[in-house]
């Protein structure tokens, strides 16, 4: 038996058990002939060139370096020695020459003379971005689609022996000769038409990452040898549950092509759960789906992180037609997802995610991709952001459209870890070329391709057609005039979902406002991007009066880790006079003409603090304990409105460059940034938040669990300077909910001298607490925090103040997994945490105002 062949065996077992048989693949190891690994890599500027033509000679001299297929350019180019790594200084500015040179890729290939005869097609995973494609130096097609594969058959191309192939490659359009599309945005997007070019939209500079085009052939290459007229390709499987939850439905679709021009009978069978089945179908010439259709009944459900079990189903599929067979594994989970938008009592209505009829809160954030150079994720690096994301306590992550589709591995690490994934079709801050019908049919077959590609997995719960485009385009005054391209978001790629995925939502655009016909950012209906905080408004407070119904991108900028700062900048006592910080600082944290940098703005009018008086550890500190504070806000206020409310979901989780400042609470390392403990905390599955609303303060107990949970609740008001009024009381809070479990009436002191807290225990030990400051941070009556108190025994470390301490920090670097940072002190309450480590906890900083 073959390696190929065993590898078929071995993943597709179950089928072989529960239909008893041992069929033997179709394919041999000559079906596919391999062109991945080493490539010659030539180029052109224009005027100048190296192997930069269809067809070598002896004339053409040494390739100016071997390419790695798949891989990029920039990768090759500095394993070559030729650039340097895009995230150190400026090299991403001089590294700008990479994406105006034409680059060509060559090799040559031997077919063997047993495949003399047969219809053979070219394959290429991906090619980014504007391709030429030849054999043997004659044209064997054109692409310009990085979000889907490359084929073209060449059975007239290519012959027995020796052939060469060559792929001309540019990372964007040369003089492209299309109508500039206006984006609103920066004038390198319009001068270079952005919206044109189906490649990722980060990598033209967004204000979070540097402008960093890539090039190559990203995906697989192989010749592709038939051995009939009937081509096999992907198991594409649809699951869902019925409205009683008892009776699991499968559709075992799979890709079929008819390359010939009369029918073809084939017989597909699928077996999933102990259940199997077979449907006789007719092929005809072209392309389709077929299926089997299974009924699994009393299904084993899968359920998000902290709602239940994340059980999946091996699902095998296998075609067969005149004495041949083959086979295609999947996996798949049972869940039925609805999203709850029933009328609002107060007007509006609901946005809430329903799994397996039980409403889920959405607690995460937007992820932007790994890294500037999307090849270079590894498996290990979505492993680390995932882990780093149920230690955020996260149920959900938003796939923005400024970035990718995203990987199977992230999506299958998603399934089982229980993450619910909003996706985005990768369209974001433009209007796009929609009387194109080019353009048109590029994105059908590119909806097609990625739907397919993701649609098997349950942790995808809805898909969205672009971010932000439709809300750029009307403001609350604007009417109801038709969007130029309007029927590509809501005619064209619904049409595709209808076809491939006809059970998850979908939503236009994002921000959306369905059942309105102006203003797509309506706090009381869809999905909202509450950026009237943290853009130009710094005052973080006012995040406890946004009403959001789904809360689906918002934000406050904040430091990186302090590694990663000391990294970039040359100058650590004076961080902001460097270079580097401003070439890794987000464009939006820049100062404008008339307006100082909006984080220190909000530094020193929230917190009292002067950034160009910091240093960068200072700095570390002070904007991570600002940024804390913002997206605790954040966090808190959705939270405590469920089910008014169904999300708290920020922008970002994390960077795809080294920054100085960003949005995010993992840097591009995968270290935890300063802010990252706030949100931990304000996501945990059980927590308590203290508002006011109207005159009233009250205790909201929050409950994301799927059981009541019932303890003892101590609440009342302390003083700045020491203890103050405290109650207690044994409060329940109900599962999967939010509601007022205790009420401390009107504020009671002095607000500059005093806060409101609550701290729920359960069998004595503390399990959540929050507290409200009503002024800004710095208009309180501070008392000089000292030297809190440290005791470490038995593994556990207990901190305590006889004043209020804001923002004990212990650690800068992120890189340890400890318990708690960045956290409060109360007057005379201890806090303890485990503590697990050789050395003893030290306290770096505080954020009472500095004596």
């Amino acid at each position: 038996m073959s390696a190929r062949q065993l590898l078929l065996t071995s993943r597709c077992s179950l089928l072989d058990h529960l239909l008893g048989e041992d069929p033997t693949p179709a394919e041999d190891e000559m079906d596919q002939i391999d062109l991945n690994g080493s490539w010659g890599l030539g180029w052109s500027d224009g005027t100048r060139k190296i192997a930069a033509r269809p067809l070598l000679d002896a004339t053409d001299g040494p390739f100016l370096a071997t390419a790695t297929v798949p891989g990029e350019v920039h990768l090759d180019l500095i394993a070559a020695g030729l650039l340097d790594e895009p995230n150190l200084g400026l090299t991403t500015a001089r590294s700008r020459w990479v994406d105006d040179t034409v680059w060509w890729y060559h090799r040559d290939v031997v077919v063997p003379p047993e495949l003399a005869g047969r219809r053979v097609w070219l394959h290429f995973g991906q090619l980014d971005l504007v391709a030429r494609v030849f054999v043997n130096g004659r044209p064997a097609g054109e692409h310009a689609n990085a979000f889907r594969p490359f084929r073209t058959e060449v059975t007239e191309l290519i012959h027995e022996g020796e052939n060469h192939l060559a792929v001309e490659l540019q990372a964007r359009h040369g003089g492209i000769d299309k109508a500039a599309i206006l984006t609103g945005k920066d004038d390198d997007w319009n001068r270079h038409k952005r919206p044109w070019h189906r490649k990722p939209s980060y990598q033209w500079g967004w204000d979070w990452s540097s402008r960093y085009l890539n090039v190559g052939i990203g995906g697989d290459a192989r010749l592709v040898v038939a051995h009939s007229d009937l081509l096999v390709g992907r198991a594409v499987p649809l699951a869902d549950v019925d409205a009683d939850l008892a009776t699991g439905i499968v559709r075992a679709r799979v890709e079929l092509e008819n390359v010939g021009t009369d029918p073809i009978g084939a017989t597909i069978r699928a077996g999933v759960a102990g259940v199997t089945g077979r449907a006789d179908v007719e092929v005809a010439p072209g392309e389709g789906v077929y299926e089997v259709v299974l009924t699994v009944e009393h299904p084993e459900l899968w359920w998000p992180n902290g709602q239940g079990p994340q059980t999946l189903h091996d699902l095998d599929v296998e075609v067969e037609w005149d004495g041949r067979v083959e086979r295609r594994c999947s996996v798949i989970g049972f869940r039925r997802i609805e999203i709850d938008q029933s009328p609002h009592p107060g007007g509006g209505r609901y946005f809430t995610v329903v799994v397996n009829n039980r409403p889920v809160f959405c607690k995460g954030a937007n992820i932007a991709p790994l890294d500037s150079i999307p090849h270079r994720i590894d498996r290990a690096r979505y492993e680390r952001l995932i882990e780093l994301a149920v230690e955020s306590n996260f149920t959900f992550f938003r796939v923005n459209g400024v970035g990718l589709y995203e990987s199977d591995d992230f999506y299958e690490l998603c399934d089982r870890a229980g993450i619910l994934v909003w996706q985005d079709f990768t369209f974001a801050c433009s209007w796009y070329p929609a009387e194109d019908r080019a353009f048109l049919e590029d994105v059908r077959a590119e909806a097609t391709w990625q739907v397919r590609r993701l649609a098997s997995h349950p942790s995808l719960a809805i898909w969205c057609g672009q971010n932000e485009s439709e809300w750029m385009q009307r403001t609350p005054d604007a009417g109801a005039d038709p969007l130029p391209d309007y029927h590509v978001f809501h005619l064209l790629l619904p049409s595709v979902l209808e076809a491939e995925d006809p059970s998850r939502y979908y939503a236009p655009c994002s921000p959306h406002s369905p059942g309105t016909t102006a203003y797509p950012n309506d706090d009381h209906v869809g999905t909202q991007h509450p950026w009237h905080i943290g853009m130009g408004n710094w005052d973080i407070r006012d995040y406890r009066q946004s009403p959001a119904r789904f809360a689906a991108e918002g934000g406050v900028l904040g430091p990186t880790s302090l590694p990663t700062l000391r990294e970039i900048v040359e100058d650590h006592d004076h961080p902001q006079a460097s270079i580097g910080w401003h070439t890794h600082d987000n464009w939006i944290a820049q100062p404008g003409d008339t307006r100082p940098a909006i984080p220190d703005e909000m530094l020193l009018q929230v917190m009292g603090v002067s950034s160009a008086d910091l240093d960068v550890e200072q700095y570390a500190y002070w904007g991570g304990l600002l940024q804390s504070e913002g997206l605790r806000e954040y966090v808190e206020n959705y939270r405590r409105r469920r089910p008014d409310s169904g999300a708290a979901v920020f922008w970002a989780f994390n960077d795809s460059w080294p920054t100085t400042r960003s949005w995010t609470t993992v840097d591009y390392y995968q270290r935890r940034t300063p802010g990252f403990w706030a949100v931990r905390r304000a996501m945990a599955p059980v927590s308590v938040v203290v508002a006011r609303t109207g005159d009233v303060v009250e205790v909201f107990g929050v409950n994301d669990t799927p059981a009541d949970v019932t303890g003892e609740l101590e609440y009342g008001f302390f003083r700045t300077d020491g203890p103050g009024s405290a109650r207690t009381a044994t409060v329940t809070l109900p599962a999967n909910s939010s509601a007022v479990v205790a009420t401390l009436g009107p504020w009671e002191g002095d607000p500059v001298s005093s806060v409101a807290f609550a701290a729920l225990r359960r069998d004595g030990e503390l399990d959540a607490r929050s507290r409200l400051i009503l002024p800004l941070h710095r208009e309180l009556d501070w008392a000089p925090a000292g030297e809190p108190k440290v005791v470490l025994g038995d593994g556990v470390a207990t901190f305590q103040s006889d004043v209020f301490v804001l923002g004990v920090c212990l650690d800068l670097d992120g890189d340890r997994a400890l318990a708690d940072n960045m956290f409060d002190l109360w007057p005379g309450m201890p806090y303890s945490i485990p503590w697990p480590f050789a050395d003893a906890p030290r306290i770096l900083h505080t954020g009472n105002p500095r004596s």
